[in-house]
């Protein structure tokens, strides 16, 4: 107990990389996220099909991949994790609530509706003859284990994996009782591509502690990485039963069933993450790209909408909400936003190469040219990657 509580008392403060709305959850912190992924359909010159992939960076099949395509930007894969006691305040889990309506139906409210510890007092008397000395060993290796993760935690934040390894390996010899390490072991693996040691060290963090939501959470977007789907999605459920009012195991709910085309599903999911947390623009993204991939774009302009008014400066949002724009024809719109993401991005050469085909259509010949020509530039490549898209 005394290298549990020892460890406990670390404060460190968690790196946090870039990230949607600029979030983060105390209780689940983030990672780079790296998924996308959607049935494939035949994209048309001038309406360019969904991507597969339901994630926040995913870009719709008629275009090439944006640099960041294979990441869903949540909260939950985009930082290292804080030690227990550090500055960040831990989560405080409220009772569940179950996801209600049928299979494909948005679980109400449904979005498209109109509307300091006490000091003991005492002098304390040195032992008698007669009396064992207090063992001191376990507080020893607590101050041992606490300067292995912390000189762990420096590397991991410097991104020197392989440096942080060996001193979390430390700490959970030390304090094998503490579930610190474990996690940080876990983060660690993840980081280097090591998916079964990562598996390993989470799953060995969950039976530390059967309630370790973050636990489940993180072993789920390993598995996930795996191609495990099913199993993640387990994990994934684990962590919303523990973590009743946070988005983000709903959202990877719905990418693992989007990943398995089960887009009903996914909207299922993405619905409850919005319940939980309506300004949790990752679920907005995905909401959209799944009713593109169900062939509804007017209810994914809704959400790509949404997205955008709780990220204003997300060019990817705006290019996404052109694509579904000009699902429905409506290809000056289309235009237009293509346009703004490209004021917020402006090398951004999927939004030439779409402003372009918009343009094309509703007769902008010559400045359609010019945005072809720009996204060619930016791009030489763009006519093979849609080649091979299409």
């Amino acid at each position: 107990m005394a290298a549990a509580v020892g460890l406990a008392s670390i404060g460190l403060a968690a790196l946090v990389y870039a990230q949607p709305g600029g979030q983060s959850n105390p209780r689940v912190p983030s990672l780079p996220n790296p998924f996308d992924e959607a049935p494939a359909t035949t994209p048309s010159p001038t309406q360019p099909a969904p991507s597969t992939t339901p994630d926040p960076s995913a870009v719709p099949q008629s275009i090439p991949s944006l640099p960041d395509a294979a990441a869903p930007r949540t909260d939950v894969e985009s930082s290292i994790p804080s030690l227990p006691g550090s500055t960040a305040p831990s989560t405080t889990p409220a009772e569940p609530s179950a996801p209600s309506g049928p299979q494909g139906r948005m679980p109400g409210p449904n979005p498209f509706a109109t509307d300091s510890g006490s000091v003991p007092s005492g002098t304390p008397t040195q032992p008698s003859a007669t009396e064992a000395a207090p063992d001191t060993s376990g507080g020893q290796e607590s101050s041992a284990a606490e300067e292995e993760m912390k000189a762990g935690v420096e590397f991991l934040n410097q991104g020197k994996f392989a440096d942080a390894l060996p001193h979390f390996q430390e700490a959970a010899k030390l304090a094998p009782k503490d579930t610190a390490p474990y996690l940080f072991l876990g983060v660690t693996n993840r980081f280097m591509n090591r998916y079964d040691d990562a598996i390993d060290a989470f799953t060995r963090q969950i039976e530390l502690d059967n309630f370790d939501a973050e636990g489940y959470l993180r072993r789920g977007i390993v598995w996930f990485y795996k191609g495990e789907y099913g199993i993640a999605w387990a994990d994934f459920d684990e962590a919303s039963i523990l973590l009743f009012d946070d988005p983000q195991p709903e959202l990877w709910k719905g990418l693992a069933r989007a990943r398995q085309g089960r887009w009903l599903d996914a909207v299922n999911s993405y619905a409850v993450a919005l319940q939980h947390n309506d300004k949790f623009a990752p679920a907005w993204v995905n909401l959209g790209l799944a009713y593109l991939e169900l062939n509804q774009p007017n209810k994914a302009v809704y959400c790509f909408d949404h997205a955008i008014r709780v990220e204003p400066r997300n060019a990817a949002s705006y290019f996404k909400r052109g694509v579904a724009l000009a699902q429905m024809g409506k290809m000056r719109e289309a235009a237009d936003s293509y346009s703004q993401a490209i004021r917020i991005q402006p090398n951004f050469a999927e939004a030439y190469f779409n402003r372009g085909l918009a343009n094309r259509e509703i007769g902008e010949s010559q400045q359609a040219a010019k945005d072809r020509a720009e996204a060619l530039r930016l791009n030489p490549n763009i006519d093979k990657q849609l080649t091979s898209a299409g």
